[in-house]
């Protein structure tokens, strides 16, 4: 690629652009890497700007799949960084993706925990149903337990629970427990009656 000099930029659709190199064809790359490296018509490639230029390549892919990822769902920080390591990115670019989706406010371990716990809270799971599925997300401790908090107190949603469903005192302890409940909280709520089943 050496004595390589640029000679031909077209656009690809809205976003891409198509390099020709010494008249022939090279590769059609985002549009915004080639701004950023200041390719142009005339341009010899050095190892330098070869090098600027696959870094900045590699640093929109990662880009591009962070943001499709999150279009899918909201994810944690650990979540993000996890997904770009399977993908091979390399630790520089990742944490400069990381950041920079965090400045931008796309990436919030506090706003996506909260509302993960809401979710999660609105299907019927209790508080350590919750903090399980968030720390396997990839939350901090301190993140979870101020999403939890922002909950509804874990006895009102409970109960709310149990004026839902009809069920035995031992079938209600038996489905709140497995979605979380404290056992406590539920001998609490169906009057420390005997929950095992007759």
């Amino acid at each position: 690629m050496l004595n390589s000099t640029v000679t031909h930029l077209s656009s690809v659709g809205k976003t891409r652009t198509k390099i020709d190199i010494n008249g022939q064809e090279w590769r059609t790359v985002p549009s915004s890497v080639v701004i950023e490296v200041g390719l142009t018509v005339g341009v010899e490639l050095t190892r330098g700007l070869l090098r600027r230029f696959s870094k900045a390549l590699r640093y929109r892919e990662a880009i591009d799949h962070a943001e499709r990822l999150l279009a899918r769902s909201e994810c944690s920080i650990a979540h993000l960084e996890s997904e770009l390591k399977r993908c091979q990115v390399v630790p520089e670019i990742r944490q400069k993706v990381i950041t920079g989706l965090q400045s931008s406010g796309l990436l919030n371990d506090d706003r996506t925990a909260c509302l993960r716990a809401e979710s999660l809270a609105r299907r019927g799971w209790g508080n350590t149903a919750i903090e399980y599925r968030l720390e396997m997300g990839g939350y901090e401790s301190g993140t979870r337990r101020t999403a939890i908090d922002t909950l509804d107190p874990e006895p009102l949603r409970a109960q709310q629970i149990l004026v839902q469903k009809s069920r035995t005192p031992a079938q209600a302890a038996r489905f709140l427990t497995q979605r979380g409940f404290d056992i406590e909280l539920c001998r609490d709520l169906l009057g420390h009656e005997d929950l095992s089943e007759s």
